[in-house]
């Protein structure tokens, strides 16, 4: 009887050398790319909470394709669907701010109903459909609240203030044990210091959900005085 012998599926064997692999998967990542479709707008921003990446007002150019081919990555800076539901908490926690950066002391119900229809009318609330925000952290990163500070896989995110317990609760609620699960994410503004006006992130309505990315923001743009739009910069 014949001893079986194992072919030999070595590089050397089938006479494919490293550079053809190379060139191969040069090619597949060529054929992704082109089947990979971008659908880019052009959107007008404004408000204080992304300076000083994004300008108040500002202009950005947006890929509204981009997460139904590619995966959300931390420092991605997104544009947020924004839920009716997420109003009376944003009215809640403004109203927050009021009692304690402030320093207004309790306030009584009559108080916080004309604060709260305050920021309502005359905020972004009404009709907002969109936040741009960035990404901090991703499915199965760890959050933790030391002393008030946000920690992020252990590393201080180093804001110049704490996060209140109500802004702890919100962005804990949807987390096991502090660990964001799969297809949540946790967006703050760049500008997440702000002590005036609105800090309409993960702060207030918590985790997002993957659903809620509608488009990754890729460019800041500038108009000339002649109305020629320019790059300003490529966000990465």
């Amino acid at each position: 009887m014949n001893d079986f012998k194992i072919p030999d599926f070595s590089l050397t064997n089938l006479n494919i050398s490293i550079v053809e692999i190379a060139g191969f998967l040069l090619i597949a990542s060529v054929i992704a790319t082109l089947l990979y479709e971008s659908k880019k707008r052009i959107v007008n921003t404004s408000g204080d909470s992304m300076k000083p990446t994004i300008p108040n007002p500002g202009l950005v150019e947006a890929d509204q394709n981009y997460y139904k081919n590619f995966q959300p990555r931390i420092g991605d800076i997104v544009c947020i669907s924004f839920n009716p539901q997420w109003a009376q908490d944003l009215i809640n926690t403004n109203i927050f701010y009021y009692e304690n950066i402030w320093k207004l002391g309790k306030l009584n119900e009559k108080q916080r109903e004309q604060i709260a229809k305050e920021i309502y009318n005359n905020s972004l609330v009404k009709g907002l459909a969109c936040l741009e925000k960035r990404i901090r952290a991703v499915p199965f990163n760890k959050i933790e609240f030391r002393n008030g500070y946000l920690f992020i896989d252990g590393s201080n995110m180093h804001y110049k203030h704490n996060f209140f317990d109500i802004e702890q609760k919100q962005i804990l609620r949807l987390t096991n044990n502090g660990i964001i699960p799969n297809n949540y994410f946790l967006a703050l503004s760049d500008n997440a210091d702000v002590k005036n006006g609105f800090l309409v992130d993960s702060r207030v309505f918590g985790l997002i959900n993957f659903k809620q990315l509608l488009e990754r923001t890729t460019k800041l743009l500038k108009k000339t005085d002649k109305g020629e739009i320019k790059i300003e910069k490529y966000f990465s």
